[in-house]
């Protein structure tokens, strides 16, 4: 079976202690990283998303955006949290950079039209049969990810793990999976 693991924002910013905290984030995280490392070898593809700012991006508060200043191009809070790094196999990784033009946010990947370009072959070259999708906020660049693929392809099975996810809002989240009867992973 053909798989695809997309890992939304899993930049140290989104976590406790960084500019722009998700409660919880951390502890995603390290759940993430212990389950690519038992499970990276079912999947052919492997995307880390991540929101790349150049430092006077729209989204910021200081330029009349609803975010405090985070993951700044080259910032240690734009890095990919290290031990997910350690344990991602580089042969399936893609790396997917959003909100990189200063005047456009982007909460999806596939906001992007390289991306999407980019994105649309993976999806042809491999035909996954499942797309799994975590990450950091769950209620704000997952949920919008989840639903810019099912638009993309509403055939698309896509499932979401669910101990990988920190959000804003559990209840939103929630409230997402449901309505739109994602399959959950929960180990």
């Amino acid at each position: 079976m053909s798989k695809i693991l997309i890992c939304v924002d899993c930049q140290y910013d989104f976590m406790e202690g960084g500019n722009l905290p998700v409660n919880g984030g951390k502890k995603a995280m390290q759940f993430l990283s212990r389950y690519v490392a038992r499970h990276a070898h079912q999947y052919d593809v492997i995307i880390c998303t991540l929101d790349w700012h150049p430092a006077g991006h729209c989204s910021f508060t200081e330029q009349g955006g609803q975010w405090p200043k985070h993951c700044v191009q080259h910032s240690h809070g734009a890095a990919l949290f290290q031990p997910l790094y350690d344990v991602l196999p580089i042969n399936k990784l893609h790396i997917f950079e959003k909100g990189v033009s200063i005047d456009k946010d982007e909460y999806s990947f596939l906001n992007n039209a390289q991306n999407l370009k980019r994105f649309s072959r993976l999806l042809k070259t491999y035909a996954p049969e499942q797309i799994d999708v975590c990450g950091i906020a769950g209620d704000v660049c997952v949920m919008n990810t989840i639903t810019d693929l099912l638009m993309l392809d509403d055939a698309l099975n896509v499932a979401v793990i669910t101990p990988a996810v920190a959000s804003l809002d559990d209840s939103v989240t929630n409230a997402f999976i449901d309505h739109n009867s994602l399959k959950v992973i929960k180990r």
